[in-house]
């Protein structure tokens, strides 16, 4: 599996620059996860996330629960995305409100049009 490469990159520098091969084994899994917090994103656009769990624990010899995976990734995959569609939903509804804006423009314009055309085409009362 070529994802595994990103995997194995990450183990190699983890090991080369930072934890020892017990250290790595021992260290808490939720801190695990913080350390490979970018390769989960990435792999996380092409694969589901039971497939990204069964990779993990393949590559560096972890047994790292699926729930534990899927609670990490729903605290702090989940909100940068939520913050896209947030701010693009926020550039819809600037949207939204200047058509609104223009649309009660034309509804007045429209009403003091009508009002204009029943005033001069009506027929006067004759007293």
């Amino acid at each position: 599996m070529e994802s595994k490469n990103i995997l194995l990159k990450k183990k190699e520098f983890i090991l080369n620059n930072y934890l020892s091969v017990v250290e790595l084994k021992a260290i808490k899994p939720t801190k695990f996860l913080f350390l490979i917090k970018d390769e989960i994103k990435t792999l996380l656009r092409f694969y589901s996330k039971k497939e990204i769990h069964l990779m993990i624990n393949t590559v560096f010899e972890k047994d790292l629960s699926l729930s534990l995976l899927y609670l990490f990734c729903s605290e702090n995959m989940d909100l940068d995305s939520k913050s896209d569609s947030k701010s693009r939903a926020g550039v819809k509804d600037s949207k939204i409100n200047s058509n609104a804006k223009n649309i009660v423009n034309n509804v007045d314009d429209l009403t003091n049009n009508t009002l204009d055309f029943i005033s001069k085409n009506l027929p006067k009362k004759q007293i």
